[in-house]
């Protein structure tokens, strides 16, 4: 697939997360993510040389996946007919942002990529002038977000399509890169749930009938791969049972 066509493909993805995100998207981000292209032209928001090359060494990355997942949240909380009270303003003192999306170099300049340009003594928040944020913008971003989420889950397992993409970010070679990582989160960081849970914050609230999982699922549904993956285990336990 050309430039031309990918960029088509990339422009369908956004408009499926502007769209709300759900079954649509997932097929987009697995094509994303079977193409062989330099990742600064698959990413067009996001500054991947910088996100990967300034969180090494390699386990780092699994912070980076943690940190997407509620970075995802915040884009979709934006993108939300019905937006959280508290949505113009990031509290850094939140316990969930400290740990994730502020333990990663790069976690705050994702959140002035979505609108939250102002610096404050305790957080970010959109300028007061700005109304609303610019849905065009965050959905691109949001959709970024997801994608290297899931690329991420990928070389995690050792079933990226193409980890050698990923080299040149990583101090270990090609082969360490597709290696097995730390499992990230199978389900997303739960937050905003009130009541006496540590974690709330009005800041971080996620709206109801949001399904933040499907990103993180991918990693299991790129058919081509996964099939591979499973008649060379066949394959490896033919050949024990034949000894």
């Amino acid at each position: 697939m050309g430039e031309e066509a990918a960029g088509e493909l990339w422009d369908r993805a956004v408009q499926a997360m502007m769209s709300g995100g759900g079954s649509e998207l997932t097929p987009l981000l697995q094509q994303l993510m079977l193409l062989h292209l330099p990742l600064t032209h698959k990413y067009r928001q996001l500054d991947v040389a910088s996100l990967l090359g300034d969180n090494t060494p390699q386990d780092a990355w699994n912070a980076v996946g943690t940190a997407f997942n509620i970075l995802e949240k915040y884009g979709r909380n934006l993108l939300s007919a019905s937006k959280p009270k508290f949505w113009r303003a990031v509290k850094f003192n939140n316990p969930v942002f400290k740990s994730t999306v502020d333990a990663v170099k790069g976690g705050r300049e994702i959140l002035h990529q979505y609108g939250y340009t102002v610096e404050q003594r305790d957080g970010l928040s959109f300028p007061e002038e700005v109304a609303g944020p610019d849905l065009g913008k965050v959905a691109a971003v949001t959709m970024e977000v997801a994608l290297l989420q899931a690329e991420l889950g990928l070389l995690r397992q050792g079933s990226h399509p193409h980890p050698d993409l990923f080299s040149q970010f990583a101090h270990a070679g090609t082969q360490e890169v597709s290696s097995p990582m730390s499992p990230l989160p199978t389900q997303p960081t739960e937050v905003g749930t009130g009541g006496s849970d540590p974690f709330y914050s009005p800041h971080l609230f996620t709206p109801p009938n949001v399904d933040l999982s499907f990103s993180l699922s991918l990693v299991s549904r790129v058919p081509r791969y996964s099939c591979l993956l499973t008649s060379r285990r066949k394959d490896k336990t033919r050949l024990q049972s034949s000894r």
